[in-house]
Formats: structure tokens, C-alpha cells, sequence
């Protein structure tokens, strides 16, 4: 094999690491919005 063991597991991390951090930003956005309704509709 041409490439290092390490080459395919890094690229996999990242796009793992990618996806984890759109998933916590999209959660954190929804709170972000559900704190915000809440507040202005009392």
C-alpha cells in the first residue's frame, strides 16, 4: 500500500468530526431560537 495505515482513518475523523460539529451548531441554533421564543413571547 502505497498510502500510510493512518491516512483513511484521519480522513474519516475529520469528516466525522465535520457532521458531530453541523449536528451540535444545528442543535445549539434550535436552542438559540426555542430561548428566544420564549422570551419575547412572555
Amino acid at each position: 500500500m502505497g498510502f500510510p495505515s493512518t491516512f483513511p482513518v484521519f480522513l474519516i475523523a475529520v469528516a466525522i468530526g465535520m457532521k458531530i460539529g453541523i449536528f451540535i451548531t444545528a442543535i445549539v441554533k434550535l436552542k438559540n431560537s426555542r430561548i428566544v421564543q420564549i422570551q419575547y413571547g412572555k
